[in-house]
């Protein structure tokens, strides 16, 4: 398939795609400790390639490529690589149309976005509960994550992501390694909203 950026619209009909919170995203296995998101960013530079970058900065720009892809999805046209994880985050979008809408709507969005959320003034701990409290949230967010960082190259997820895992001026050879625990990290906080969200109903 030809991973060329081309403009893609979206069917009308599309066979119905059941949200399964048990996909075939792997898990961190069961007894393994992952490393505090402190530790991790500290093994990471920022854009500026000062200093580590700040764990909301990073999930901004997770969430604001992830709401644009969702906003133009619903749209029926989008520019983007399709690759199988693109193809099935556009089949979860279409299957589940009026929710995605509803979720990426500009009163859903915080202060930042908008200038109207009093609520939420930014991408923060809070907002996040509140956003990952969906289902379909959670699922387009943990695909689109697998996206990152199976589809896109070291280079194109550092530019997606505003950060760098090293300064490219060292002979780092454990660059995979920190890519690897900074996607623990990201699916992490998807998976604390989902036990959050369970337990609001025990």
């Amino acid at each position: 398939m030809n991973n060329s950026i081309l403009q893609v619209l979206l069917p009308s009909v599309i066979f119905p795609y059941f949200i399964q919170e048990h996909s075939n995203i792997p898990a961190t296995k069961r007894g393994r400790r992952i490393a505090c998101s402190t530790e991790i960013l500290s093994e990471f530079l920022d854009k500026k390639k000062k200093k580590a970058p700040r764990k909301e900065y990073i999930r901004c720009s997770v969430l604001r490529k992830m709401i644009k892809l969702i906003r133009s999805a619903t749209k029926s046209k989008i520019k983007i690589e399709l690759h199988p994880i693109v193809i099935e985050i556009l089949s979860l979008i279409t299957a589940n149309i009026e929710e995605s809408r509803i979720m990426v709507e500009k009163n859903s969005l915080p202060f930042v976005e908008n200038h109207e959320n009093l609520e939420f003034k930014s991408y923060s701990d809070a907002f996040c509960k509140k956003f990952f409290s969906r289902p379909l949230a959670r699922e387009i967010y943990k695909l689109y994550i697998e996206y990152l960082f199976i589809a896109r190259t070291e280079d194109q997820r550092s530019k997606d992501l505003g950060i760098f895992c090293c300064d490219k001026t060292c002979n780092d050879h454990d660059c995979s390694a920190k890519w690897m625990k900074m996607k623990e990290l990201l699916l992490k906080e998807v998976e604390e909203q989902k036990v959050f969200a369970m337990e609001k109903f025990l």
